[in-house]
């Protein structure tokens, strides 16, 4: 269901990376989708690709990727 995407791809991670500051850890590898492109406009994609997901997965992931980009500003992560 949407819900379980959300908690698993997003509110798990935003746990993580909370617990990843408190400890002072600074280096994750987090596993996407090409599911954040939906409808790529060039292929090959790359990470510069515009996000443009279509479905509740593909929108969980690009929020967890923007969260990731977040935190790496904000605590170096």
């Amino acid at each position: 269901s949407t819900a379980v995407v959300y908690e698993k791809n997003v509110f798990t991670l935003f746990r993580l990376l909370q617990m990843m500051v408190k400890y002072s850890c600074k280096k994750i590898v987090f596993g996407s989708s090409a599911e954040v492109y939906g409808i790529p406009k060039v292929t090959p994609i790359d990470e510069k690709h515009v996000l443009n997901p279509k479905n509740p997965f593909g929108r969980s992931l690009a929020m967890a990727e923007l969260m990731l980009q977040d935190f790496s500003k904000s605590y170096q992560i």
